[in-house]
């Protein structure tokens, strides 16, 4: 009997020790993402980079396209949810309605990291991006400089996005006080649902007609809009001659700046934005929070959120070459394309 129960133990351990020699479980990381859209040539880089980035890593990626649509972009991040996803990146359509979404992967257990616009919501791992409200201020500030007095039109980006607003404060917080002294006149100021460029130029063929052209300067928010803005002012023959304020750094931002139709761009570092959203998804699916890069603490009034600050260049026809060109954002022959060569600057 002693030896039938040794044998049985042997035979046990054996078997044990066989199941242990199989194959390992499948423990790589899967980092769901969602982008708001994917209809923006900045959103697409950073999607492209962050794959490349999953590929040098050894990591998952699940990519989701909101199309725009707070209530598509909700229902997806759900699915990646349902999925098990180790970490989610938002980057929200609806600031407010991401914060819902939020909470399901918080009750999942599933952390997240808001990406580039600040959701409404106490329960974030992290948030990469900007000081919002200084976005606003170095966007205004260079066109107060270009027009100190006169009539202005402020076009904001979309009324659902707490960027719009933050980026609001700010170009108040510079033009109070012009306004305060009657140096300058706000004449008109609207929302532009879904950041459109075409829902830009309509607002801004409204405010020419509402004011007779009467209109010095405008504030855009973003580059897409500002496309839709100066073609507006084209069909006025207005383009060049009203400035115009962008953002995002896009190559035709770039290239208007250079043809005297646009002032300024801010040019975000994106690949730099999204190495540290990667990163820091990645560093909480593996049980590290708050993530390593953390540099900074947002104050919002739901609390305080872990924050990893990037911030933007000024990019003016003045420094175009030095920060754009001799760093290789885009090549010369793509930022002057559409000027004659013989209009060029020297090389």
């Amino acid at each position: 009997m002693r030896k039938f129960l040794a044998l049985a133990l042997v035979a046990f351990i054996a078997i044990g020790l066989f199941a242990g020699c199989g194959e390992p479980e499948d423990d790589t990381i899967t980092i769901g993402i969602s982008f708001g859209t994917l209809n923006v040539e900045r959103w697409v880089k950073e999607k492209e980079f962050m794959e490349n980035l999953a590929k040098e890593m050894g990591v998952n990626v699940v990519f989701q396209d909101g199309q725009d649509d707070a209530t598509i972009q909700h229902s997806q991040i759900e699915n990646l949810i349902s999925q098990k996803v180790d970490s989610l990146i938002i980057l929200a359509v609806d600031t407010t309605l991401a914060s819902r979404a939020v909470d399901l992967a918080y009750d999942a257990g599933i952390p997240v990291v808001c990406y580039g616009r600040m959701i409404e919501s106490n329960k974030l791992e992290a948030y990469v991006g900007f000081v919002v409200r200084q976005l606003g201020v170095d966007i205004a500030t260079p066109l107060l400089e270009a027009v100190p007095k006169g009539n202005i039109a402020i076009i904001l980006g979309a009324d659902t996005d707490v960027n719009s607003h933050l980026m609001r404060d700010g170009v108040y917080d510079v033009y109070q006080p012009a306004i305060d002294r009657g140096d300058i006149n706000i004449v008109f100021e609207q929302f532009t649902q879904d950041w459109s460029p075409e829902n830009a130029m309509a607002h801004v063929e409204n405010a020419l007609t509402a004011t007779n052209n009467d209109i010095q300067g405008i504030i855009s928010l973003n580059d897409g809009m500002a496309g839709g803005i100066i073609a507006a002012l084209r069909a006025q023959g207005l383009d060049g001659v009203i400035p115009v304020t962008g953002g995002d750094g896009e190559l035709a931002a770039m290239q208007r700046i250079v043809e005297g139709s646009q002032l300024m761009t801010l040019y975000y570092p994106v690949m730099d934005i999204a190495k540290e959203a990667f990163l820091a998804a990645v560093e909480l699916a593996e049980g590290t929070s708050p993530p390593s890069g953390i540099n900074h603490v947002t104050d919002t009034d739901l609390g305080p959120i872990p924050t990893i600050n990037v911030f933007s260049v000024l990019i003016t026809k003045d420094n175009i070459i030095e920060r754009v060109v001799d760093t290789g954002i885009f090549t010369f022959e793509e930022v002057y394309a559409n000027i004659p060569e013989a209009d060029r600057p020297a090389r």
